[in-house]
């Protein structure tokens, strides 16, 4: 077992309570607290440096304004500077009935594996893993990354 770098432990509270609380307005938050090489990938989308994440996660919140993250958890990986944080993405979809529209809530569980530089103690990398997510609009989703 490799200890974590206690220095570290204010860093990533910082950056998952950003990430908790983060909206379309916020994103830009993240631009001071990843380090400038960051490389931020999902299952379908891959971004680099500041740019390349707000990128992301802004187009998440173009597809779903009103959506929101919950993390769960977090814990600190069996290698040094890195740790996992376990989330659930919680959005709304507006599906029309005969007689009326009906907004169904729906999540997507996720887990982010976040490595931080030991120099500039900022995140260098942050990879999503997606649980099921059927109901989240793929299509969508890649076409605003070339928008």
């Amino acid at each position: 077992m490799i200890d974590p770098d206690i220095s570290l432990q204010k860093p990533l509270e910082d950056y998952i309570e950003i990430f908790a609380k983060q909206t379309s307005r916020s994103i830009a938050i993240f631009e001071n607290m990843v380090d400038e090489g960051i490389i931020f990938q999902d299952p379908y989308r891959r971004g680099q440096g500041g740019a390349g994440i707000i990128k992301i996660l802004s187009d998440r919140f173009k597809i779903y304004e009103s959506a929101r993250y919950n993390v769960r958890d977090f814990m600190w990986g069996r290698t040094q500077h890195t740790a996992y944080m376990y989330w659930s993405f919680i959005f709304e979809i507006e599906k029309r009935h005969i007689t009326r529209k009906e907004k169904l809530l729906y999540s997507i569980a996720g887990m982010s594996e976040l490595v931080f530089s030991p120099l500039s103690r900022k995140i260098i990398s942050h990879t999503d893993f997606w649980g099921e997510h059927s109901n989240f609009d793929i299509k969508a989703y890649k076409a605003l990354q070339d928008s």
